[in-house]
């Protein structure tokens, strides 16, 4: 288990030794490619900010504190396992947050969800999960934003239906299996489905999309693919005659 900036594990790094760290490298790594121990980052809302891009890898994740990069430097955060956000990931200037479940071997993952109950800022974020997101409370606020979702024959469930959510452009994919995904999208402005992250509009492999804007446009500016499924595109505004 590894345990970071207060959190709880065998392999420990406190804030103060987080400090040590010397400005002037590119990026940081902490945890290893195939590493499936368990991961707590931050305690008590307690968290650190970084002054490299981040890289966090471990198994079960979770964010209970909040993670931060200097100005334009990026985070990274991948689960072998379920991922975790209790508190704010915040990528400032263009950096970018990417977040990501996956399971070792197609089969063995019984749950690896990206659970979203703070707020996610990025210039692009990016969402990557074996079997899908959900968000409880908190909003993702990013010019961009790219959804994979499923790995190779599993479904995936991906519901950001919080109304404060606050991004313009919005790209959605299988993650390369024959899964469906079901993906219900909500924002607080105007967004646009498009090309993000080299992913062109939104591919469903049949599950259901809805997206809905709160109080702004909805412009499809590349294809809704949902095969079988239904595709549900709504606007509305916050009070008549406001938009």
């Amino acid at each position: 288990t590894v345990g970071i900036a207060g959190g709880s594990g065998k392999f420990n790094i406190s804030s103060t030794e987080l400090g040590l760290i010397q400005d002037g490298f590119s990026s940081i790594t902490i945890g290893r490619s195939d590493g499936t121990g368990a991961l707590a980052f931050g305690s008590g809302g307690t968290g650190y900010t970084f002054n490299a891009s981040i890289n966090l890898i471990g198994g079960n994740t979770t964010i209970a504190g909040d993670l931060a990069a200097g100005s334009g430097d990026s985070i990274s955060v991948t689960a072998q396992g379920t991922l975790t956000v209790d508190d704010n990931i915040t990528a400032s200037g263009a950096g970018n947050v990417t977040l990501i479940t996956a399971e070792a071997a197609e089969g063995t993952a019984t749950d690896k969800n990206i659970t979203l109950s703070a707020d996610v800022t990025g210039a692009l974020v990016k969402l990557t999960s074996a079997d899908g997101a959900t968000q409880t409370t908190g909003k993702i606020a990013a010019t961009d934003l790219v959804i994979r979702a499923g790995a190779g024959t599993e479904n995936a469930t991906v519901t950001l239906d919080s109304a404060t959510n606050a991004v313009t452009n919005l790209a959605a994919t299988g993650n390369g299996g024959s899964g469906t995904v079901v993906l219900t999208y909500k924002d607080s402005n105007a967004i646009d489905v498009t090309t993000v992250d080299s992913v062109v509009g939104i591919a469903s492999n049949g599950g259901t999309v809805s997206v809905e804007t709160v109080n702004g446009s909805l412009t499809v500016s590349q294809a809704i693919n949902a095969g079988a499924g239904n595709v549900t595109l709504i606007t509305a505004e916050a009070a008549e005659g406001t938009a």
